[in-house]
């Protein structure tokens, strides 16, 4: 009976052994298997972030280089950037790279550009690509009044005569015409409270679902900190300063201009004041709400990005040129807008930047 005692609890004591074994073996090989899971994602990440910085660096390189990459087309195509070490595995600061591969997709068509970018991971186990079009943007301003958000258009405002672009409003949001506001085009009066021309568009796809940072770069074909920098370098750039700029632009002419007013205070200007002139326009770009009123004459392109109040422009102020708002757009009180085939940007002719082409970006 001992015997058999001793033998039963000999085979239990196995049995469990060879279970034990199994439950650390499966372990081991579950938690293997978890960590090249893990490894997996994590290189799967750094290829593609890869990929998007590379984009990043290949829309900017493209605006600074677009004469030597468009250089030597053959057949009316392009295929630039296997043979420049600055395009071809690129390191980042954790030493995964991109590369960049220039090809325009249509023949002799060289302001639309069709932008591969390869990513690969530190140690080159994952390669993720992804493709956007840029599109080279006209310099001059194609719409009398654009906006990513709503316009509210009343109280006896007019828009007049957008002869070269038949283009007064257009905007991401809706449009709301009222108490007597108008636009004008070359055969009169367009639109009205309850009448739409065809100087107006709504809704522009186009613009919908952007950024106010991409609705800027699809606007003036370069990115915010591309600009700022640049009129930093040679323009005239402001911050946080009070909040009525009237004295400090009145007289200003032929001057790339940027305020950054993040304080919360909206940007004014009034007071009658004249700021560009026909021959010599200003490009005005507020980084913060602004207000345009009380006889204020304005010639060349404002902006406002208006994150919290907006773009206001009313008391009989005047501008020549364009206007656009990275938000929402009030006009009123006898506000006048007259179309001018000024610049967007000062100082830029002809066709401007690359930006991107909405709706185009791609991952494979």
């Amino acid at each position: 009976m001992i015997k058999e005692k001793g033998a039963a609890t000999l085979l239990i004591a196995a049995i469990l052994m060879v279970s034990a074994t199994l439950i650390v073996l499966y372990a081991g090989q579950h938690s293997m298997l978890q960590q090249k899971s893990v490894s997996s994602q994590n290189n799967h990440n750094q290829s593609f972030e890869a990929a998007e910085a590379g984009l990043e660096f290949a829309i900017a390189y493209l605006n600074q280089n677009a004469t030597t990459i468009l250089a030597s087309p053959s057949g009316g195509f392009i295929s630039y950037g296997a043979s420049n070490s600055a395009l071809t595995n690129v390191s980042l600061s954790n030493n995964s790279k991109f590369s960049v591969v220039y090809t325009n997709p249509i023949a002799n068509n060289y302001a639309l550009i069709l932008i591969t970018v390869t990513g690969k991971s530190v140690d080159s186990s994952s390669t993720k690509i992804v493709q956007q079009q840029v599109a080279q943007q006209p310099n001059i301003i194609m719409s009398t009044v654009s906006s990513l958000g709503n316009i509210s258009f009343v109280g006896g405002a007019t828009l007049l005569n957008n002869t070269v672009t038949g283009s007064n409003i257009s905007t991401g949001g809706t449009v709301t015409i009222n108490n007597g506001a108008q636009t004008f085009t070359a055969s009169g009066v367009s639109s009205y409270q309850g009448h739409f021309g065809s100087d107006v568009q709504q809704n522009v796809a186009a613009y919908q679902g952007l950024s106010e940072s991409a609705y800027f770069q699809a606007l003036f074909g370069v990115s915010e900190t591309a600009e700022k920098s640049a009129v930093q370098s040679s323009g005239l750039y402001y911050s946080n300063l009070a909040a009525d700029y009237s004295q400090k632009l009145s007289g200003v002419t032929g001057k790339n201009i940027w305020i950054d007013q993040s304080n919360g205070s909206t940007v004014t200007i009034g007071q009658g004041v004249t700021i560009g002139s026909s021959a010599n326009p200003v490009t005005l770009i507020v980084m913060g709400d602004l207000s345009i009123a009380n006889g204020a004459i304005i010639y060349g392109f404002v902006y406002a990005s208006g994150p919290s109040n907006g773009f206001s422009l009313a008391g009989g102020a005047k501008i020549y040129g364009g206007i656009a708002s990275g938000s929402t757009m009030n006009i009123s009180n006898g506000f006048q807008m007259v179309y001018n085939k000024f610049p967007r940007i000062v100082g830029a002719s002809g066709a401007g930047a690359y930006a991107r082409v909405p709706g185009t970006w791609r991952d494979f």
